[in-house]
């Protein structure tokens, strides 16, 4: 048997897909971006390119997001219900591993600004900085949304929250799990993706999750044409943004851990999920 080549496409396509997974994951939790573990993933000059350029060689982009669609369609389907179940038992630890990922993805950043400091580059990452910790502050849940007896308006707004969520995952350090949650969606639309597998409820659920998912894919395409265009026209400076978006990330998920409890079990597991999310993110980076 021969030895595989590290440009063996099979091989990309797995350690995509892995990533993928990750990125669904993280897209689920609210307060993770799913921008940054892209970012973190080494991911997300890829999928900008390949979503803003994708006319331009279709098959060649398809190829390319193919298995990061596919493992972030796997996660969120698959796991919704067990990262309710962490978050529940196992927040800290749960938060941190995403943290330490975070951590182990900031050096690739940190190559597209090393030696480029200056004072507008500084302010530009500050001001992205607050104003994403600022946003943690903002009080969730304040829409009652009911799915039953919708019309015309309720369909057009799930559209509306589909791209306003896709548009944020896009945007390293916003998560869009969290707004959904301050705009009152994000319990209704996890529960509907935790029972697409429920055929009784089927026809009921595509009916939600169809309009939501065309928002979605709308608002994607249209925030990686931006950023693709920013990056092409102020590159250091985009970089700064992510680079604030990105650390500002770590602020909000340590925010969320006020009522940690500092028991020895519970720092022990918290740094070990830490580190381990650390060096998983290092060893994806060197694949």
């Amino acid at each position: 048997m021969g030895v595989v080549s590290k440009d063996n496409p099979v091989k990309i396509g797995l350690i995509n897909f892995i990533k993928g997974f990750i990125l669904g994951i993280a897209n689920v939790i609210p307060g993770v971006s799913g921008g940054t573990m892209a970012v973190s993933m080494g991911l997300y000059e890829l999928i900008l390119s390949s979503i803003g350029n994708f006319f331009k060689d279709i098959k060649g982009n398809f190829i390319k997001l193919l298995p990061i669609i596919l493992g972030i369609l796997v996660a969120i389907v698959s796991t919704s219900k067990l990262v309710t179940y962490a978050l529940t038992n196992y927040k800290a630890q749960t938060l941190c591993l995403f943290i330490g990922l975070i951590f182990g993805g900031v050096s690739l950043i940190m190559k597209k600004i090393k030696g480029k400091g200056s004072k507008i580059n500084y302010l530009i990452f500050f001001i992205v900085f607050f104003f994403v910790i600022s946003l943690n502050f903002l009080k969730t849940g304040l829409i009652e949304i009911s799915f039953t007896n919708m019309g015309i308006i309720d369909y057009l707004l799930l559209l509306l929250m589909g791209f306003i969520a896709s548009s944020a995952m896009v945007i390293p350090g916003i998560s869009g799990s969290f707004i959904l949650m301050v705009l009152g969606y994000y319990d209704k639309i996890i529960y509907t993706i935790s029972t697409i597998t429920d055929f009784s409820k089927l026809g009921s659920n595509l009916l939600i999750l169809v309009p939501f998912g065309i928002g979605v894919i709308i608002g994607i395409v249209f925030m990686a044409k931006l950023i693709t265009n920013l990056i092409k026209k102020y590159e250091t400076k985009t970089y700064f943004a992510i680079m604030g978006f990105v650390l500002s990330s770590v602020v909000v998920l340590l925010l969320q851990l006020t009522d940690f409890k500092f028991t020895f079990i519970n720092v022990a597991t918290s740094l070990f999920a830490l580190c381990w999310g650390y060096m998983l993110a290092r060893a994806i980076d060197k694949e």
